[in-house]
C-alpha cells in the first residue's frame, strides 16, 4: 500500500480500486483508476487539462457516468473543452467564487450525506 493510501486509511477513510493494495502504478491504469473516480464523485473539476491529459480522461467519463464536469473558462482556448462546453452537465466557470457556488449547488442537489447513504455490510469496517 502507497503512503498515501496508509494516510488515508490511518485517518479513518477508504481507499478503492480495482488493483491490488500492492500494485504499483502503470501508466495504462491510469484510465481505469479514472472511471473508478469519476463514477464515485459528485462531480468532477477541472483546473487544466492537455488533449491527452488524465484530467480530460477524468472529464470525459464524468459525462459518460453522467456526472457533472466544472471547469474555468480558461480551458476554452482548448478544442475538447470547447467542445465539452456544450455538452449537458458542464459547468464553465470564472472565479473561484462561481467555482464554489457550482460545487454547492451540485452537492445540495445530490441531497447527500452518510445518513443518506445506504449500509452496505461489506464496506462498513467496525471500530
Amino acid at each position: 500500500m502507497s503512503g498515501l493510501a496508509k494516510g488515508i486509511d490511518t485517518r479513518e477513510g477508504l481507499v478503492i480500486s480495482q488493483f491490488w493494495p500492492d500494485s504499483p502504478p502503470h501508466q495504462r491504469n491510469f484510465p481505469m483508476r479514472n472511471a473508478v473516480m469519476s463514477g464515485y464523485a459528485a462531480a468532477t473539476v477541472v483546473v487544466e487539462a492537455l488533449w491527452k491529459s488524465g484530467a480530460r480522461i477524468q472529464a470525459r467519463l464524468a459525462l459518460e457516468h453522467g456526472r457533472p464536469v466544472v471547469m474555468p473558462d480558461q480551458l476554452l482556448e482548448h478544442n475538447w473543452a470547447r467542445d465539452y462546453a456544450k455538452k449537458p452537465g458542464v459547468h464553465v466557470v470564472s472565479n473561484l467564487r462561481e467555482l464554489l457556488d457550482v460545487a454547492e449547488r451540485l452537492i445540495s442537489e445530490l441531497n447527500i450525506g452518510p445518513e443518506s447513504l445506504p449500509e452496505t455490510p461489506a464496506l462498513v469496517r467496525s471500530r
